[in-house]
């Protein structure tokens, strides 16, 4: 594998950076969201902005070599302050790109956690669903397979 990337996104943070700009959102705002108010609103040099203000790690590898594992160390505090938080991470390589929405949200006073990794096959334009880890009481959007 060769030219990977991974990308968090905290897209809480996201959220807050949309309604700072005064722009009604329902929650998450994915790329879709953002396209269609691109749509309605003047946003081009600020959609740009806003897509790497919400950044809270990136990292590339240029290539991995037959038989290696590269991982990078990233520890995430959940907020003290809020009963939600939602983050976004996507891993993109030539062959495709991997995206695993997380949603943590506070349950009878504990975080619990949704999750999904899927794949999206950026030649085909499809996605397939890999893995999934998703509680009962922590609902998680379908596909950000792509976002």
């Amino acid at each position: 594998m060769y030219d990977v990337n991974v990308i968090i996104h905290d897209m809480s943070k996201r959220s807050e950076l949309v309604k700072a700009m005064g722009i009604p959102t329902k929650g998450t705002f994915t790329r879709d969201e953002l396209d269609e108010l691109q749509k309605h609103h003047d946003l081009l040099g600020e959609s740009f902005k806003l897509l790497e203000q919400d950044v809270i790690f990136r990292h590339n590898w240029p290539s991995f070599p037959l038989g290696s594992i590269a991982m990078a160390i990233f520890r995430v505090r959940l907020p003290v302050d809020k009963q939600e938080q939602q983050y976004l991470v996507k891993i993109y390589a030539r062959n495709g790109t991997i995206t695993q929405p997380i949603r943590f949200l506070k349950v009878k006073g504990e975080w619990e956690m949704s999750t999904r990794v899927q794949k999206y096959d950026n030649v085909k334009l499809k996605f397939t669903e890999l893995r999934n880890r998703l509680h009962p009481d922590v609902p998680l959007k379908g596909t950000y397979a792509g976002e």
